[in-house]
């Protein structure tokens, strides 16, 4: 019998939704989740990054592949983020080809 993992299978065709994210949290989780430097491109969503990366146990490499594929700074070049996403895949792809 093979076990699935019905978040990244999408076992049962569920459609994930924003509250599918979301955990119990504390005041001062909440304070981090109102507080971004450098912006808002990630706190005007209601699923920030980290909440996707804590939910799939991303690595630091996986994790910022997501980043940089979900933020969209006002008025900067996209094509840098998508390079910048590929650059950690491509580190990503490194590691799983090194594995024995």
């Amino acid at each position: 019998m093979t076990m699935t993992d019905p978040i990244r299978d999408n076992a049962g065709g569920h459609y994930w939704t924003p509250n599918d994210f979301k955990r119990a949290k504390t005041d001062h989780q909440d304070a981090l989740r109102e507080r971004q430097v450098g912006g808002d491109h990630y706190r005007q969503h209601e699923i920030q990054p980290w909440d996707v990366i804590d939910a799939y146990d991303l690595s630091f490499y996986e994790g910022n592949v997501l980043k940089y594929l979900l933020r969209r700074k006002k008025d900067t070049d996209r094509l840098t983020d998508l390079q910048k996403a590929r650059h950690y895949l491509d580190k990503c792809i490194d590691l799983e080809e090194a594995q024995p």
